[in-house]
């Protein structure tokens, strides 16, 4: 029939059920991804000899790699995966004719995806550091509105002081000359 056998099927299972809390693990605990990542790909290994599908696994673990690790070390990490993925093939796939494909598979997914995560990385980095650069320009503009209120507000008032001597000296003139006027 065309579905997976028993074996394959309750190894799918297991993977999937060792999995989601390592996924949902790696989303919520930064200082854990490293340990994760690796976790991962070794349930993929795992679970290659009795279904390629876990492959899939292997592609997850270059993804997560790719936000957990520094861009150099995710490229390393990815392409060491591929070439681990595709021995691992050659050995479960003997004589098939599948171990190229499925490695290939793996490589153009995955490369994919970890350069796509790592994109995305350096696109957030650079727009948080555009959201600061914003909020200090921001800051700065503030200041310098305040500077300037602060320089009208001094000049309005030494001007209205000097108007005040000036007059209060007129007066004081006018009290000499006239003081009935």
């Amino acid at each position: 029939g065309g579905g997976l056998p028993g074996g394959a099927l309750a190894a799918c299972l297991a993977a999937t059920a060792v999995y989601v809390p390592r996924h949902v693990g790696f989303c919520r605990r930064a200082e854990w991804r490293r340990r994760i990542v690796a976790a991962t790909a070794l349930l993929g290994f795992a679970l290659i000899p009795f279904n390629p599908g876990g492959n899939t696994l292997i592609i997850y673990a270059m993804s997560m790699g790719a936000l957990a690790l520094p861009p150099r070390l995710a490229l390393l990490n990815g392409i060491g995966l591929v070439v681990a993925t595709g021995a691992l093939f050659q050995w479960t796939l003997a004589g098939s004719g599948l171990a190229a494909p499925y490695t290939l598979m793996v490589g153009v997914i995955g490369g994919v995806v970890l350069v796509g995560v790592l994109f995305a990385r350096q696109r957030a980095a650079r727009n948080a550091e555009l959201r600061l650069t914003q909020e200090e320009v921001k800051r700065l503009a503030r200041l310098a509105e305040r500077e300037r209120i602060g320089r009208d507000l001094h000049d309005l008032l030494g001007h209205t002081l000097s108007l005040v001597v000036l007059k209060s000296e007129l007066a004081g003139k006018l009290l000499e000359r006239d003081a009935a006027a």
